[in-house]
């Protein structure tokens, strides 16, 4: 093993050298990046009629996030709000500022009569874990089908940021409508 003895004026040289080339090296590799990934014009997608590949036309979407997306999509229903991404795996807050601008919402999503739909049905939905599901039924079975989905506050597991959540996904049709 052979080892060099570099003086003062040569390691301050090659520490030049050195900042030099991490330099040069920094902006080819940007230069590379911007070659490689050309960057997507903004465009304006529906959240809930879009497809895996439409999503992926969205800056900041690729073909993971993409799939996510549609996956949380059909758990939920549809979105009924945009700020709904944000509970998406691998979705963050510098990510959602760029995504958010080029997504629009467009269908209605699907909604729940509170009064017929089944125990296990409700319990598929993301928002409702057993305990509240459990509650709505029992809330039920105690005080009759409900008149009104205000009727769900009553609920000791429902405060206003769960109802605000579960609303959107409820409705109660008067008269077998």
């Amino acid at each position: 093993m052979q080892l060099f003895y570099l003086s003062k004026q040569e390691r301050n040289g090659m520490i030049g050298f050195l900042t030099i080339l991490l330099a040069i090296s920094f902006v080819f590799q940007s230069f590379r990046k911007e070659i490689v990934e050309p960057v997507r014009k903004k465009v304006e997608v529906l959240l809930n009629s879009s497809s895996r590949i439409q999503l992926q036309e969205v800056r900041g979407i690729g073909p993971v996030l993409s799939d996510r997306i549609i996956k949380y999509k059909l758990k939920l229903g549809g979105f009924y709000k945009i700020d709904q991404i944000n509970e998406i795996y691998g979705i963050d807050t510098c990510n959602y500022d760029l995504i958010s601008s080029q997504l629009k919402l467009d269908s209605v999503w699907h909604q729940f009569d509170v009064n017929q739909v089944e125990f296990k049905v409700l319990l598929r939905h993301p928002y409702f874990d057993y305990k509240l599901v459990k509650s709505i039924f029992n809330y039920k079975d105690h005080h009759g089908d409900y008149q009104s989905l205000h009727e769900l506050k009553a609920i000791d597991l429902v405060d206003q940021d769960i109802y605000g959540k579960i609303a959107p996904y409820l409705k109660i049709y008067q008269n077998g409508k």
